[in-house]
């Protein structure tokens, strides 16, 4: 049986919202711990990630999915910080066609926003092993639009996203994936657990497939 090689990168910057990123790590790795198909995971994780820690763990773990836990960005909404999102008036974007990004932290451990663009030019570097991208923060369904042509899957949150949902939507889809289930039925599974649980914001997440190539 093949291995899956999963990346866990988080970063949740000081000047951000508090999130519960630890506990997220701590269930998912419950989940595998008793899945059936635990001898064929390896995951691997980086925390308080910076970009040049992005870019070595890329490096070192070439992985087949890519977890990302912490807060997206979004130019196109004006409010305020929410759950997972860092929301910004969009005249605060340096590029008005850029629509959104993830936060990394710099060296301070303050805020460093990578964009959708960015983060494509990277991913497409890994594309051969690459099957899913699941980043579990606010309004990413944007930036899967612009990296969905790099990764057959992408899971991403149409919306602000509770910390909650979040978690309980990132454990019941490994549970399916250490059950040796594929993408779209871990997160068919994952949708349906949230339902079971009647978790606020359960039609928040969102599978995007590539398109075939003709």
């Amino acid at each position: 049986m093949s291995h899956t090689r999963i990346l866990f990168l988080s970063a949740n910057p000081t000047d951000t919202g508090q999130l519960r990123l630890g506990t997220e790590l701590r269930d998912i790795k419950d989940a595998f711990r008793g899945a059936k198909n635990r001898d064929s995971i390896e995951m691997h994780e980086r925390l308080a990630v910076r970009t040049r820690d992005l870019r070595q763990a890329m490096l070192d773990v070439d992985p087949h999915i890519v977890h990302f836990a912490g807060h997206g960005v979004a130019w196109h909404v004006e409010g305020e910080i929410s759950g997972r999102s860092l929301i910004m008036p969009k005249m605060e974007s340096p590029d008005p066609t850029r629509a959104g990004g993830i936060v990394l932290e710099d060296d301070a451990g303050h805020s460093n926003v990578v964009s959708d663009e960015k983060l494509a030019a990277l991913l497409g570097l890994f594309s051969e092993n690459l099957r899913c991208l699941v980043l579990n923060a606010c309004y990413s369904e944007v930036q899967a639009k612009v990296l969905i042509r790099h990764v057959p899957y992408i899971v991403a949150m149409k919306s602000a996203v509770p910390d909650e949902t979040a978690i309980r939507f990132a454990v019941a889809f490994y549970e399916s994936i250490g059950a040796g289930r594929d993408v779209p039925f871990s997160f068919r599974f994952a949708m349906a657990a949230l339902g079971l649980e009647d978790t606020a914001g359960a039609a928040i997440p969102v599978l995007i497939e590539r398109e075939a190539e003709l």
